[in-house]
């Protein structure tokens, strides 16, 4: 973790500032010190207070709701380390609020393990998923070059490839992911040093103040309980002039919709490697039945399809929706018109409020 990005966290609870402790050295950093120094710790904690600490775990802060408790493996290792810290173990972050599915979490956290490291994903390479976002895949008023400059949250980075193309179009990205496959994002991006990666959940981002020129959000609402108060989240962090970019599933017949619930109600349900095999099985009908990514055995492997069979029927949560409602986030989050992009659920938004919507997710 590079210390300057303590200038961006805040403890998601008290949304205090963050003091980040280095193990190795020892050293302390806040935001005012980190101007002077760009050090990086490896290994360490942030800290709100004696109740509220989060890991910093090989390189990367680990920003969580729950801070200490979700990472038992942690505060094994670094028991001493903690105590010299006068870090409370016994009461860390009890107040933690409701966020995103464990379930969905470790889902998605085996996708990227298995599928992380593919040449291609859905169903194209990096370069062309970068060279889609210079021809205007974002909008019409992000093409080329345009980022040099900018602070762009990339929230649910997934594999990285989005955070990579935004670096190499000259952006500062955050990318925040919720599980551990934040570590597949960091390894598939380790030749961008404009990116820093954050483990922390979009239902309670710990992000100080309005710091983003654009928030790209791609495919990751329709998997939080809540996805109205994920976008306000994202809404809440978007500079006043700045865009707010999101793809969601669209809402299909009621027929369609049906079937395809209970289907995945059966499948989210199947171990893990019973449904990772099962998901080989439908892949040729990929080039009958159009993904979202239009993936299919004519641009991809076999194996690369069933990452798309597997994102779709692997999670126990997925929201569908109409633009009709997308809009309407927008509109009551302070946004001017929306654009909607080619690809269905696509849509910009240019931040032209200052009103900060509270999050339906109770907060402690």
């Amino acid at each position: 973790m590079r210390t300057q990005l303590l200038h961006y966290l805040c403890c998601p609870h008290t949304r205090q500032p963050l003091t980040a402790i280095d193990f190795c050295s020892g050293s302390q950093f806040t935001a005012e010190v980190a101007v002077e120094t760009d050090a990086e710790i490896e290994h360490g904690v942030l800290t709100a207070d004696r109740r509220h600490a989060y890991p910093i775990w090989n390189g990367i802060p680990r920003v969580l709701p729950s801070g200490l408790r979700s990472f038992p493996a942690f505060t094994e290792r670094f028991r001493d380390e903690l105590a010299r810290c006068n870090m409370d173990l016994a009461d860390q972050n009890r107040t933690a609020s409701r966020g995103t599915s464990v379930a969905v979490k470790k889902q998605f956290e085996r996708q990227w393990a298995w599928w992380g490291c593919e040449e291609k994903l859905y169903g194209r390479t990096p370069d062309e998923w970068e060279e889609l976002l210079r021809n205007g895949y974002i909008g019409a008023n992000f093409q080329g070059d345009c980022f040099d400059g900018q602070c762009v949250l990339d929230a649910g980075c997934g594999h990285g490839v989005f955070s990579r193309a935004l670096a190499r179009m000259g952006a500062h990205v955050i990318a925040v992911d919720f599980g551990n496959g934040i570590e597949v994002a960091r390894d598939n991006c380790r030749d961008h040093p404009s990116i820093d990666f954050v483990q922390a959940d979009i239902l309670h981002l710990p992000i100080a103040g309005r710091p983003f020129d654009l928030v790209y959000c791609h495919g990751v609402l329709p998997f939080v309980p809540s996805p109205e108060s994920g976008f306000v989240s994202l809404a809440n962090v978007t500079n006043i002039g700045g865009y707010l970019r999101i793809w969601v599933y669209p809402r299909g017949g009621t027929i369609w919709e049906a079937t395809q619930n209970l289907l995945r109600g059966v499948l989210s349900r199947l171990p893990s490697r019973v449904l990772y095999y099962l998901c080989f099985v439908p892949v040729p009908l990929l080039s009958i039945v159009q993904t979202y990514s239009n993936t299919s055995l004519a641009t991809s492997t076999w194996r690369q399809c069933a990452q798309v069979v597997w994102d779709y029927y692997s999670s126990p949560i997925q929201w569908h929706f109409t633009p009709e409602a997308v809009a309407a986030w927008f509109r009551e989050s302070g946004f001017g018109e929306v654009d909607f992009l080619p690809i269905p659920i696509s849509a910009l938004g240019k931040k032209t409020e200052a009103n900060r919507r509270e999050s339906k997710i109770q907060q402690c």
